[in-house]
């Protein structure tokens, strides 16, 4: 199962997944659609590993692997939000 999430008025994209073994719903997010300020004096593959190290940080998630997908992070939205959820993990990142 894959299914968008509204996320209108926001500049990243969601999509909700087979729940895991234990029923916990997840949702990916492609970490390039996840807004983080990015170093300009870096090349762009170091900038590019930054950003996904630091989207998947604040998002407390893990690597999405699915091929159909190609760059996500895969998350659980416990307050049942997943758009809360991601606005407050780029709160979280920015802030540092």
């Amino acid at each position: 199962m894959f299914k968008p999430i509204d996320t209108t008025g926001h500049d990243f994209s969601i999509w909700q997944v087979d729940h895991d073994v234990n029923g916990n719903a997840r949702y990916v997010a492609h970490y390039l659609t996840i807004p983080f300020e990015d170093d300009d004096s870096q090349p762009f593959h170091i900038n590019q590993s930054r950003h996904i190290e630091a989207a998947r940080k604040a998002l407390y998630g893990k690597r999405y692997r699915a091929e159909w997908f190609g760059g996500g992070i895969v998350f659980q939205a416990y307050t049942g939000d997943p758009v809360k959820h991601v606005l407050d993990a780029i709160e979280r990142a920015t802030s540092n």
